[in-house]
């Protein structure tokens, strides 16, 4: 069966990327894009009608996928190659994996942010840690939401997931999580234990969902 001009190309991309990961490409990846600053007027479409920028505390049952999916119809006509790139999707940034360990979570100044939670690693009931599954179960109806839109035009994706150190980061602010390091190396251990398994559930529970490309 001959192979499309498609299928040749996602090939050959693939190829440059493995190459490139395996340190035997000797030419950069590159994409050329528009430039496009960091604004403060970007607002968060929330299922409640408000659409906010500044000083709101988010909730998952606020976060309804199909309004920030309604901001996709750009891809409709988009490449799917753009430079050395394949052009996916992925859930919107809401800081998830802070959301999962139980941050909350704020939208200010046009973008997401996770607040710390905790005040001392020391208070922490070890036994009673669980994930936020609101949260959860949210980036999972994300997925599938993106799922359904994309329709096979483009592969789904994760979206940013912070790792263990930067959850903890966010649970304890960043002064509190070096004390921690200092002075409580084992309770510290514990709660990053728990930060690295909730990020492979997730990432495990996500991949589950996502169709092969």
């Amino acid at each position: 069966m001959k192979m499309s001009v498609k299928e040749s190309s996602l090939r050959d991309l693939i190829k440059a990327h493995k190459d490139f990961w395996r340190m035997k490409n000797p030419k950069p990846l590159l994409r050329v894009r528009r430039y496009s600053p960091l604004r403060s007027d970007v607002k968060i479409p929330l299922s409640d009608g408000r659409s906010v920028s500044d000083n709101v505390a988010l909730d998952p049952d606020l976060i309804d996928p199909k309004l920030f999916i309604q901001r996709l119809d750009e891809y409709r006509k988009a490449s799917l190659i753009t430079g050395d790139f394949i052009e996916s999707l992925a859930p919107y940034d809401l800081c998830w994996t802070q959301a999962f360990i139980g941050c909350p979570i704020r939208v200010s100044s046009g973008k997401v942010w996770s607040e710390p939670f905790l005040k001392d690693i020391t208070e922490l009931k070890f036994s009673n840690l669980k994930v936020d599954r609101r949260w959860f179960n949210k980036l999972l109806e994300f997925t599938e939401s993106l799922i359904e839109y994309s329709a096979g035009r483009y592969p789904i994706v994760q979206p940013l997931f912070r790792g263990p150190i930067d959850m903890a980061a966010s649970a304890l602010g960043p002064d509190k999580l070096c004390i921690a390091a200092y002075k409580h190396k084992e309770d510290l251990d514990l709660f990053l234990d728990f930060c690295a398994q909730t990020f492979i559930k997730a990432l495990r529970a996500q991949a589950d969902l996502i169709p092969r490309f």
